[in-house]
C-alpha cells in the first residue's frame, strides 16, 4: 500500500541520525532493519522518507477483517516478484500492529534470513520466474537449470527487498517475538527511538507554530506605577516561543504524571511524540477558529452600539430639518392651492370650447355628407353616359391614317358616309358639306379636335343641329360599319357626343348646387379651424398649468415625505431606544470581555488544547495538577491567560452543557470535561465506559441525526462503518476490547486523499466517499484496560468511569424520584423549560445583533427592521422574566431535593469503599 497523505516533517538532530542511519542501512546489500519504539515516534514517517531517500518503493500491508496467511502470502508474492523479476528496490515496512497472525512472522523471519520462504510459489510459478530470468542469467553466463535461475531469483530478492520493522517494546509480545525469531535480532539493524529531547520538542513547536496567528496581549500598565516598570509586550516570535517552551512543559509533565497515574492508580496509558503533535494541530486550529467566532462576536456587538450610537445625531438631524421644512411646506401648500383654482378655470374654459368644436364639427360633417350625396348624384348621371363615350374614343384610337385617307379620297361619297362627315363638321362648327368634310380632314390634328372637344360646353344649337343626324335611322355605328370603318367610329363618337350633352344638361344644376354647397363647406371649415385653434390653445395653457401643477404637487410630496420621514425616524428612533437602549451597556460590557479575551485567547486556547490531548484518561485530581503545573509556566513565560481558566468556559457554552445534561450526562464537572474533550477532539474519542454513561449520553445527543450502534464484535462492522462514511453519520462502537480491529486503522488515521474533487478513504480493498459530517465514537466497558501505545496514538482516550460527585447526582435523581416523583417532574420539566428560554434569549440577541449588523443604509428608514427589532425584544422580555421565575423555582426545588442528599452521598461513599476494596492486595 502506498500513503497518499502528504507528511509534515521537522528535521531536528535526532531525526536527521535516524534518517541517516536507516539510509544506510537501506543503501547495504540484504539490509534490514527494526525500528524500535513508541508509537508515534516517528518510526513509520521517517522509514517512508529514507526508502523516497534512497530510490525504493515503500509497501505496507492493507489489513482487513479477514486478512490471514493467504492474503499475506499474497502481498509477500508480490514484493518478491517486483524485486526479483523487475530488480526494483522495495522497502517492506511492517508495524506490530499490523502482525494479526504470528505465522507473518515466521515467513518476515525466512526472508530476512535467507531471502526465500519455503513453498511460497507453485510449480507454475515457479517456472514462469525461470522463464522471465532465463534470459537475464544467460546474459550474464549463469548456467540456465531451473534451481540454479530460482537461486539467481532468490539472491535478486535479498539484494533488492528490504524489511524494515516498526515494533513497540511494550508488553510481552515484543519480548516473546525475539525469542521465538532470533533472525529479528541477528539479521536486522536495531534503531531505538527514544524520548525526542526538549531541544527538538521547542524546533517542532516553533516550526508547526510559524503559520499559526498568535494574538498579541496588551501590556499591562499599572497608572500608578512608574513607566519604568511597565511590561513590554511580547513581538510575534517571542510569543512564539513562549508558547513552545509552555507545549514542553505541559508534555513533559504529562510524562512524570502518566508513570505516577501507574504507580498510584495502577491504570496505564502511554504519551509519544504524536501525542505532542496532535496537540501543537489542535493547538493551531482551535485558536484560528475561537479568534474567528471572538472576533465576529465582538465585532457583532459593536456593530450594534453604533448603530444606536447613531440615534442621537439621526434625532438632532431630524428635529433640524422637520423645523426647516415646516414653513416651506406651508407656501408650498398655498402655491400649490392658487395653482390649482387658476388650472380649474383653465379647464372651464376648454371644456366650454371644446363643446363648441364638436357642435360646429357636427354641422361641418353634416354639410360634407350633403355635398357627398350631390356629388354622387352627378356623377352617377355622368356615369351613364362615360361609357358610350369610352367606347367612341377607343373607336377614335382604332383608326388608322389609311382609314381616314380611304373616306378623304372619296369624290363623291357613300351617302351615310358624308352624312357621318356632316354631323362631325357640325359639331367641330364647321359647315356641313363635303368639302368642308375634305378639308377638315385633311388637317392633321383631326384626330386631337375631335378627342379634346369640349364635350362639357357644346351650344345648344350645335346640339339641335345634330339631333337631325342622330335622328336618321341608318345613323347608326352597325348600318355606316357596313360602308366604312372610319365612318362607324365617327358615328360611335357622334351618338356619344349627343347622349353625353344630354346628361351633362341634366347634370349642370347639380353641379352648381354642388358648387354653392363647397363654397358653404369651405366657410364652415374655416370657422371650425378658428375654434380649433382658439381650443388648442386653451388646452395648451391647460397643460402648461397642469405640468406646473404636477411639479408643484411632487414637490410637495417630496417636501411632505422628507418631512413625514424626519418624524417617522424620531419616532423609530424613541421606540428602537426605549427597546434597545439599556441593552447597549450590556453590549458594551460583553464587546470589552470579548476584547480582554482575545487578549488571552493564546494562553487559554494553549491550555485547552491541553486539555484535549491530555487530560482524557486521568481523574480528577491528575487533572488539576497538570492544569496547576501548565497554569504556572505559562503565568512565568508571560503567556497570558484567563483568571479562573476552565475548559468548560473556553470552549463551551451553558445552552451547550444544559443540552448534554438534558441527554444523560452527568453535571459533575469531570464529565462536563470529558464532553468538551470528545466534541471538540480531533483524534477518535475512545470513552472507557464502565458504567455505559457515555454511551447513553452519545445515543440520546446524536440519535435524532442518524447514529448508528454497532458491535466491535460484529462481522458487519467496517460494511456499517462504510455506509456511515459515505452518508456523514455518526457511529458509536461498543464493547471494544483492549485491542482495535487494525482495519479501522485508516478510519481512525483519517488517511483520506483527493481525486477529481471527490473526497475518499481506502477501507481493506474498496475506496469509499468519505462525507466530512462522519464521527466515530468508541466506547468500552472494561473498568482498567491496558491500551497499547498504537492505540493511544490514533484515539483520544477519554475516563468517562462515574465519579463521586456524579455518581452522588444520578442517586439523588433516583432516589427523589422513588420518594417524592412529583418534585423530580417538576425538576425535569423545569430544566428543559430553562433550556429553551436559555436557547430563545441567545438566538433573540444574535437576531438583533445581526439585524443590526447587515442592515444597509440608515437603520431607521427600514419600519419593517425597527419592528423586528421591537418584537424581539419585547420578546426577550418575556422570556427573561419567565426565565428568572423559573429560577426562583428552580432554587425552591432544588433546596427540596437536598433533604435527600445525605442518602444519596453515603450511597456513593459506601460504593467507591467497595470499588477500592479491589486494590487492597497490589
Amino acid at each position: 500500500m502506498h500513503s497518499k497523505q502528504p507528511m509534515q516533517l521537522v528535521f531536528f538532530p535526532d531525526a536527521v541520525q535516524h534518517i541517516t542511519r536507516l539510509c544506510r542501512i537501506l543503501r547495504s546489500p540484504q539490509g534490514n532493519a527494526m525500528l524500535v519504539g513508541l508509537g508515534g515516534s516517528g518510526k513509520q514517517s521517517l522509514a517512508r522518507l529514507a526508502a523516497f531517500v534512497c530510490g525504493c518503493q515503500c509497501q505496507q500491508l492493507e489489513v482487513t477483517k479477514e486478512y490471514g496467511m493467504v492474503q499475506f502470502r499474497e502481498d509477500i508474492k508480490k514484493l518478491f516478484l517486483v524485486a526479483g523479476v523487475e530488480k526494483q528496490s522495495v522497502v517492506f515496512l511492517v508495524t506490530d500492529s499490523q502482525i494479526v497472525d504470528e505465522g507473518f512472522l515466521e515467513d518476515i523471519n525466512c526472508i530476512i534470513n535467507s531471502g526465500d520462504v519455503p513453498n511460497l510459489f507453485g510449480q507454475e510459478e515457479r517456472d514462469k520466474i525461470v522463464l522471465d530470468l532465463k534470459d537475464l542469467c544467460a546474459a550474464q553466463g549463469l548456467p540456465l537449470g531451473k534451481d540454479e535461475v530460482y537461486n539467481f531469483f532468490v539472491r535478486q530478492v535479498r539484494h533488492h527487498l528490504h524489511v524494515v520493522l516498526s515494533m513497540s517494546p511494550v508488553g510481552d509480545s515484543f519480548r516473546n517475538r525475539c525469542r521465538q525469531f532470533p533472525s529479528l535480532i541477528n539479521c536486522c539493524t536495531i534503531d531505538w527511538y527514544l524520548e525526542w529531547p526538549a531541544d527538538a520538542l521547542v524546533d517542532v513547536a516553533m516550526r508547526t507554530l510559524e503559520s499559526v496567528n498568535l494574538i498579541q496581549p496588551k501590556a499591562s500598565l499599572d497608572e500608578s506605577a512608574d513607566k519604568s516598570t511597565e511590561k513590554r509586550p511580547m513581538n510575534a516570535q517571542e510569543m512564539r516561543r513562549a508558547v513552545a517552551e509552555a507545549c514542553v512543559t505541559i508534555h513533559s509533565q504529562v510524562k512524570v504524571l502518566e508513570e505516577r497515574f501507574w504507580d498510584e492508580m495502577r491504570r496505564r496509558f502511554y504519551v509519544s511524540p504524536k501525542s505532542y503533535l496532535e496537540l501543537l494541530s489542535l493547538y493551531g486550529s482551535l485558536l484560528e477558529e475561537k479568534t474567528r467566532v471572538l472576533v465576529d462576536r465582538r465585532d457583532t456587538f459593536r456593530s450594534g452600539m453604533s448603530k444606536m450610537a447613531s440615534l442621537t445625531t439621526v434625532i438632532a438631524e431630524s428635529k433640524l430639518e422637520l423645523d426647516r421644512l415646516r414653513p416651506e411646506l406651508v407656501e408650498k401648500n398655498l402655491a400649490t392651492t392658487a395653482l390649482v383654482r387658476e388650472v380649474t378655470r383653465d379647464t372651464q374654459q376648454a371644456t366650454k370650447a371644446k363643446a363648441t368644436v364638436a357642435k360646429e364639427t357636427e354641422e361641418v360633417q353634416q354639410r360634407k355628407d350633403t355635398v357627398s350625396a350631390i356629388q354622387a348624384d352627378a356623377q352617377k348621371d355622368l356615369d351613364e353616359a362615360l361609357p358610350m363615350l369610352e367606347d367612341a374614343i377607343r373607336a377614335l384610337n382604332s383608326l388608322t391614317k389609311a382609314d381616314i385617307v380611304e373616306v378623304k379620297s372619296f369624290t363623291k361619297p357613300p351617302p351615310l358616309v358624308q352624312v357621318v362627315m356632316e354631323a362631325v363638321c357640325t359639331l367641330l362648327h364647321q359647315p356641313a358639306s363635303w368639302e368642308s368634310a375634305k378639308r377638315v380632314l385633311g388637317q392633321t390634328d383631326f384626330m386631337d379636335q375631335l378627342l379634346t372637344l369640349d364635350k362639357d360646353n357644346i351650344d345648344n344649337k350645335v346640339i339641335r343641329s345634330l339631333k337631325r343626324y342622330i335622328d336618321n335611322p341608318d345613323f347608326n355605328p352597325e348600318t355606316v360599319g357596313t360602308v366604312s370603318k372610319a365612318a362607324k367610329g365617327l358615328c360611335m363618337w357622334c351618338r356619344a357626343i349627343d347622349v353625353y350633352a344630354a346628361v351633362a344638361r341634366e347634370v349642370e344644376p347639380k353641379k352648381a348646387r354642388l358648387r354653392e354647397a363647397d363654397a358653404e363647406l369651405a366657410s364652415a371649415e374655416a370657422t371650425l379651424g378658428e375654434k380649433r385653434a382658439e381650443l388648442d390653445e386653451v388646452q395648451a395653457r391647460v397643460a402648461a398649468l397642469e405640468v406646473r401643477l404636477e411639479e408643484a404637487e411632487r414637490d410637495q410630496r417630496d417636501m411632505q415625505a422628507q418631512a413625514d420621514l424626519c418624524q417617522a425616524r424620531m419616532d423609530r428612533a424613541g421606540r428602537l431606544t426605549s427597546a434597545l437602549g439599556a441593552e447597549q451597556v450590556a453590549w458594551s460590557e460583553q464587546a470589552q470581555a470579548l476584547s480582554e479575551r482575545l487578549e488571552r485567547i493564546a494562553g487559554d486556547v494553549l491550555l485547552s488544547a491541553a486539555c484535549i490531548t491530555y487530560f482524557g484518561p486521568f481523574t480528577a485530581e491528575y487533572r488539576h495538577m497538570l492544569l496547576e503545573t501548565a497554569l504556572g509556566r505559562c503565568e512565568n513565560l508571560g503567556v497570558p491567560v484567563s483568571e479562573g481558566f476552565s475548559l468548560r468556559g473556553t470552549l463551551a457554552t451553558d445552552f451547550q452543557v444544559r443540552t448534554w445534561m438534558l441527554c444523560g450526562l452527568p453535571a459533575d464537572p469531570l464529565s462536563v470535561d470529558n464532553a468538551v474533550v470528545v466534541m471538540n477532539a480531533t483524534r477518535c474519542p475512545l470513552m472507557i465506559d464502565p458504567q455505559g454513561q457515555a454511551a447513553k449520553w452519545i445515543w440520546e445527543l446524536l440519535n435524532s441525526d442518524g447514529l448508528r450502534v454497532a458491535n466491535a464484535k460484529e462481522a458487519s462492522l467496517l460494511r456499517v462503518a462504510e455506509i456511515c462514511i459515505r452518508n456523514g453519520t455518526a457511529l458509536l462502537i461498543q464493547d471494544v476490547g483492549e485491542e482495535l480491529d487494525p482495519a479501522l486503522a485508516p478510519i481512525l488515521a483519517k488517511q483520506t486523499y483527493t481525486v477529481n474533487d471527490r473526497t475518499l478513504i481506502r477501507i481493506g480493498d474498496s475506496e469509499v466517499d468519505y462525507d466530512p459530517g462522519f464521527r466515530l465514537f468508541l466506547a468500552s466497558k472494561l473498568p482498567n484496560p491496558h491500551y497499547m501505545p498504537e492505540t493511544c496514538i490514533q484515539t483520544t482516550l477519554i475516563n468517562f468511569t462515574v465519579t463521586k460527585a456524579g455518581l452522588e447526582d444520578q442517586l439523588l435523581v433516583d432516589l427523589v424520584r422513588k420518594e417524592r416523583p412529583d418534585l423530580e417532574t417538576a425538576k425535569d420539566k423545569l430544566v428543559v423549560s430553562m433550556a429553551n428560554d436559555s436557547k430563545q434569549l441567545q438566538d433573540l440577541q444574535d437576531k438583533v445583533l445581526q439585524l443590526l449588523r447587515e442592515s444597509e443604509g440608515p437603520i431607521l428608514d427600514n419600519e419593517q427592521l425597527v419592528n423586528t427589532l421591537q418584537q424581539s425584544k419585547q420578546t426577550s422580555m418575556l422570556i427573561r422574566r419567565r426565565f428568572e421565575d423559573a429560577k426562583s423555582t428552580d432554587a425552591e426545588l432544588s433546596a427540596a431535593r437536598e433533604q435527600y442528599r445525605t442518602v444519596a452521598r453515603r450511597a456513593s461513599i459506601i460504593y467507591f469503599v467497595i470499588a477500592d476494596l479491589a486494590g487492597v492486595n497490589r
